[in-house]
């Protein structure tokens, strides 16, 4: 299966200390604090959506999202068919747009 990949390049001024660039040295962190990787100065970062999506604690796109829950909902919706409903809820249910109230 294919997977999805991010490459990020970024670009900062520190007007104060006089300093600016791109790719600045770093270490990436997790959700938890845990060290993930070391980055060194002008390196892309390169992640997986799996590798992104577990750095923030998030184990699959079907886990339950508790945090997504709205009043009408029944159960947890999951990440993925959370984002599902509500651009169907957009859409209407034929694939038109909803009408706006």
């Amino acid at each position: 299966a294919a997977q999805v990949k991010l490459h990020i390049d970024h670009g900062y001024d520190a007007v104060l200390r006089g300093m600016r660039g791109e790719n600045p040295p770093g270490v990436l962190l997790d959700h938890r604090g845990k060290k993930m990787r070391s980055v060194d100065e002008g390196d892309t970062l390169h992640f997986t959506l799996t590798e992104l999506l577990n750095a923030v604690g998030i184990e699959s796109l079907d886990s339950p999202n508790t945090a997504g829950a709205v009043a009408e909902s029944v159960g947890s919706p999951t990440y993925f068919r959370g984002a599902d409903i509500s651009q169907a809820r957009r859409r209407g249910a034929a694939g038109a747009p909803a009408a706006r109230p």
